[in-house]
């Protein structure tokens, strides 16, 4: 389990909002005032190679991002909630045991699209023994103070890997 930074996320002061079990008295159930989440295009797919061939044989390692749910609380104080990322990491034949390391980032945009915060997390997914598929989560924990009752519902919450230039137009080209 990741945790975001209060630095990373007090920019964000000003959302307001999200869902409740009604477990809580003092959460509101303002699921309209939650900010939304979006997967970055282009930015959803990861593959390494080892060396400077490009074919199959020349794969380290694969790494996808499935799926990605927000869900948050909201008092009188804060904004809190989980941000799931599933994920996959597929070896290689090229992969000669070190594991997969990449890097993803959640990014918070006000309602014309300007990032407001971004921080990036490390992972390093190991291959043990034959074990050639793992499907994993990571989840990062947004604590964000409100400073007013800001209506949080135009804010998108973007997540994605960090590809290169040449993995992003790749990863493009493959969906259209």
């Amino acid at each position: 389990m990741q945790k975001l930074s209060l630095g990373a996320f007090v920019a964000l002061a000003f959302l307001a909002g999200c869902s409740s079990t009604g477990i809580f008295e003092d959460v509101q159930e303002t699921r309209s005032f939650c900010p939304g989440l979006e997967l970055v295009e282009g930015a959803q797919r990861i593959v390494e190679y080892k060396g400077s061939g490009r074919d199959l044989t020349d794969v380290s390692h694969l790494v996808v991002i499935l799926d990605a749910q927000f869900s948050c609380l909201a008092d009188d104080d804060e904004v809190s909630g989980d941000v799931q990322i599933q994920f996959e990491a597929r070896r290689g034949p090229a992969n000669d045991g070190v594991g997969a390391p990449f890097r993803y980032f959640v990014a918070v945009a006000d309602s014309q699209r300007r990032i407001l915060a971004r921080q990036s997390f490390d992972v390093l997914v190991p291959f043990e023994g034959n074990r050639g598929r793992f499907v994993f989560n990571e989840t990062i924990e947004p604590e964000i103070p409100l400073a007013n009752e800001g209506d949080g519902a135009g804010y998108r919450i973007f997540i994605g890997l960090e590809v290169t230039r040449e993995q992003y137009q790749e990863n493009l080209s493959d969906i259209r």
